[in-house]
């Protein structure tokens, strides 16, 4: 039988279908460290976040796996990190100390983290420096700081550290050499005679270990954030303000203070309201948000059981 020439509708019903999968490469590695999440699988988007959660790679430190994920992570979005830990002891003391794991970090000053290896730190111009703004290193050392990160000789506190703002190589000497954002104000190198030794090309032949500042608490940048007393729920004023945090990550208002915090541990889109919305790992206990408002975040070294080692 001919088919008239018309119009024709045709209704498919897809209320049965399946979500999309994400499209791309996605990595699973197991890392070893002395921070973050243990024994349980973490998604990472972005290197910022891992190295947030986990540290740097420091093959000494961490081996590596660690650097695998780093690097992954610079070719995929989605790196799925277990970092493995021994827990079978009936001692729950035995088991943190096995798990190379610290306490939820309470400082707002910051924690520091020593870097063994070849640092030169000079607070005033010398003969062979333009500047007190030039940290000398060899490899080893340049290799383990970036531009942003905050150094401070093992002579001095963190109160002394500074951001770093380049790195290459001194066209004078040739040392390595890793340029400050501000004149270092801390401990000069000195050997035992008292001065910056330096071999006749001008190289630095004394070194001390440094340390890198970690800023524990930090405004979020972007974002503003509703919080509601007794409930577990933050919501964000807009999508931006929702991509400046990551999960895993302390949050509290600006309006509160450290006490407040709680653990962001998922990031969802309300089907409904279409809220941007952070749940919480315990309801907030503090003054609800008249309007959104500027919030604080951290990421505390890993909890084991609550116990102060």
């Amino acid at each position: 039988m001919a088919t008239v020439p018309a119009v024709y509708v045709t209704i498919e019903d897809q209320s049965f279908a399946l979500p999309q999968i994400p499209q791309g490469r996605s990595v699973y590695t197991v890392i070893t460290g002395d921070r973050g999440p243990h024994n349980r699988v973490v998604e990472c988007n972005s290197v910022s976040q891992f190295q947030r959660l986990f540290g740097k790679p420091d093959l000494e430190r961490t081996g590596q796996g660690h650097y695998i994920a780093d690097k992954a992570l610079q070719f995929t979005q989605r790196v799925f990190v277990v970092r493995a830990s021994l827990l079978d002891s009936t001692t729950e003391a035995n088991n943190a100390a096995i798990a190379n794991a610290a306490i939820k970090f309470n400082n707002p000053a910051g924690s520091s983290q020593l870097h063994l290896g070849n640092y030169n730190f000079s607070n005033a111009p010398d003969t062979n420096t333009a500047s007190s703004q030039i940290v000398y290193t060899d490899l080893i050392g340049f290799e383990k700081y970036q531009p942003g990160d905050l150094i401070y000789s093992v002579d001095d506190d963190e109160t002394k550290a500074v951001e770093i703002l380049t790195k290459g190589l001194d066209s004078v000497s040739g040392n390595y050499v890793l340029n400050l954002a501000a004149p270092y104000t801390g401990t000069t190198t000195l050997d035992g005679s008292g001065i910056i030794a330096r071999d006749v090309n001008g190289n630095v032949t004394f070194w001390v270990n440094s340390y890198e500042y970690f800023i524990a608490v930090e405004a979020i940048v972007g974002g503003t954030y509703s919080f509601t007393d007794g409930s577990n729920i933050v919501v964000c004023a807009d999508e931006a303000s929702y991509n400046a945090v990551n999960t895993e990550e302390w949050i509290f208002p600006i309006s509160g203070d450290f006490s407040t915090s709680r653990q962001i541990i998922q990031k969802l889109v309300d089907d409904i309201t279409g809220d941007f919305q952070l749940v919480l790992d315990q309801s907030f206990s503090g003054t609800t948000s008249v309007a959104p408002e500027v919030a604080k975040s951290f990421v505390p070294f890993e909890i084991v059981n609550n116990i102060n080692i």
